[in-house]
């Protein structure tokens, strides 16, 4: 089974992939992976953080509205957002992959930081797991 490895902060988190959901999503990551990124505070619905990608595929394959743990695909902005915690949906976004839940509360309190920490480099690749 492959994972999102998410790195920052000298920290590791996993995501797993929704390959049913999001197919040509997690292909488009995949074709990119590894990369870096400067992680910024996104503050529209919340508890979210982002970072651009050198990714574009533009189709919304699984649109939800987003809730603590979902990792999600702007196409069209070529960014990935991470949403941590309790926060209002504005709307539908392309999730491709969930947090782990053991990994979700380390996620919140090291998220909550990026405020201070803006532009810190994020890591992520596909692994298998």
């Amino acid at each position: 089974m492959k994972k999102l490895k998410i790195t920052f902060h000298q920290k590791s988190f996993y995501a797993s992939l929704l390959e049913k959901e999001a197919p040509n999503t997690i292909a488009a990551i995949e074709a990119i992976c590894p990369f870096k990124s400067r992680v910024s505070y996104a503050k529209l619905a919340d508890r979210e953080f982002f970072f651009q990608t050198p990714a574009f595929y533009d189709l919304v394959e699984n649109p939800t509205y987003s809730q603590a743990g979902d990792v999600a695909f702007y196409g069209s902005r070529q960014c990935i957002c991470i949403f941590y915690d309790n926060l209002t949906p504005l709307g539908f976004v392309n999730q491709f992959a969930s947090i782990e839940p053991a990994d979700l509360g380390r996620l919140r309190t090291e998220a909550d930081t990026i405020w201070e920490k803006q532009g810190d480099i994020i890591q992520i690749e596909v692994i298998d797991q």
